[in-house]
């Protein structure tokens, strides 16, 4: 907490152990976890949420496994106190889960898979030094279609991805609901929802780009109505260009930190921190160095 103001950082889409044409990355994820370290330590960091794709595959080596583990327990022993995980098309979600237990002793709260039957379970409550609510996170992770209902026969493609769209919207409302119950008894709490999907953007993507295949698991774009107006901030991962949502500054991507293709070389990466003091907050965009030089010729 810096001059009494929660501090809260989002970021998205690390995809570790990603292989460009052959050559691991590992040395640039190491640069990228100790620069986000310093940042934390830094900013004073109450919160570090990390909205999807936290693995490239959802085959991750020991290896890849161990650099994100570190990087957890070192970001809480710099002065975190709460960091969010939620998984992304690319993860491994019940890997993610496995670590859960252990994890949340250290108050670091992983979901992998969504609670459909008790999206209560999905609301995570930091409580302040008094024990009193401080902050609410809607930790809503990747919502795969075999989770939130089953196709009927006869259905067309469009009366599928229509069913799927609701499905997901009936879904954030329904947390949505839980979170202001819990904010109706504790007074004005700021309320962050998470998701690892697509509203849309205002990117023009280029064919070959790593953000082509929007549509993986979603099936479509939701609107930014979807979240209502419950949310102080909604933390998005799944665009690797980071930029917020149409006239909603609220709604936002931080993107990738690091370029995932050449087709991203010569973007601007960066992580966004957000400072509560009231209701939403102020947004400001830390760039993130580049960590390897991509040149296309």
């Amino acid at each position: 907490m810096k001059n009494g103001h929660l501090r809260v950082l989002h970021t998205s889409d690390w995809h570790l152990g990603h292989v460009l044409f052959d050559r691991k990355r590992d040395d640039e994820f190491e640069s990228f976890f100790n620069w986000l370290i310093d940042i934390i330590k830094k900013e004073c960091i109450d919160c570090l949420l990390i909205a999807g794709d936290v693995f490239d595959t959802t085959t991750p080596s020991a290896k890849t496994q161990g650099m994100y583990l570190k990087f957890l327990i070192k970001a809480r022993d710099q002065g975190c106190k709460h960091l969010v995980i939620t998984s992304g098309n690319h993860d491994p979600a019940i890997l993610l889960e496995v670590h859960k237990p252990i994890l949340e002793r250290m108050d670091i709260h992983v979901l992998g898979i969504p609670d459909v039957d008790k999206p209560e379970n999905e609301v995570i409550v930091f409580e302040n030094q008094s024990r009193k609510p401080a902050l609410i996170v809607c930790a809503v992770p990747f919502l795969r279609e075999k989770y939130l209902r089953r196709s009927a026969p006869g259905e067309s493609p469009e009366d599928k991805e229509r069913k799927l769209l609701q499905a997901i919207a009936d879904h954030y409302g329904l947390v949505a609901e839980k979170a202001s119950a819990v904010a109706g008894q504790a007074g004005h709490v700021p309320i962050i929802a998470m998701g690892h999907l697509f509203a849309g953007g205002n990117a023009r993507l280029k064919e070959g780009e790593c953000e082509r295949q929007l549509y993986v698991g979603t099936l479509g774009q939701i609107g930014p109505e979807v979240f209502g107006e419950i949310f102080d901030y909604v933390a998005l991962g799944h665009l690797h260009m980071p930029q917020q949502i149409g006239q909603f500054a609220h709604i936002r991507y931080s993107g990738s930190p690091l370029p995932m293709g050449f087709s991203e070389a010569g973007h601007q990466k960066s992580v966004c921190l957000l400072d509560f003091d009231g209701n939403r907050p102020t947004v400001e965009l830390l760039p993130v160095p580049e960590f390897r030089h991509l040149e296309i010729v």
